[in-house]
């Protein structure tokens, strides 16, 4: 996801390969994790005649962090308890930025 992330256009599999810098998987690993990632929804895949397969991101980076977030909170039982931990865990930064988009949400 990260080198989709990081590219404005769809990837194919061997570009997707080719950005690897080191511990370089096989093409057929990467078509696979890729095709993997389609089928979870996580990414598209589209292929014209002819031509290789390219892929892209269904969400950008910060829906799908965002997306990871609201399901972790979700899977608790105690979104009170869920919530401070979260808030227990954020840098001074973070929580200022948190602050800030809470008063400026009304």
């Amino acid at each position: 996801m990260h080198f989709l992330w990081n590219v404005d256009r769809p990837l194919t599999a061997r570009q997707v390969q080719q950005l690897f810098n080191v511990d370089v998987p096989v093409l057929t690993t990467v078509i696979t994790v890729l095709d993997r990632m389609v089928a979870k929804g996580r990414l598209t895949r589209a292929a014209e005649s002819g031509k290789a397969a390219t892929y892209q991101p269904v969400q950008s980076r910060v829906e799908q962090a965002t997306r990871s977030l609201t399901e972790a909170l979700a899977m608790s039982a105690d979104r009170q308890t869920a919530l401070m931990h979260l808030a227990g865990s954020l840098t001074p930064e973070d929580l200022k930025l948190l602050r800030d988009a809470l008063d400026n949400s009304d």
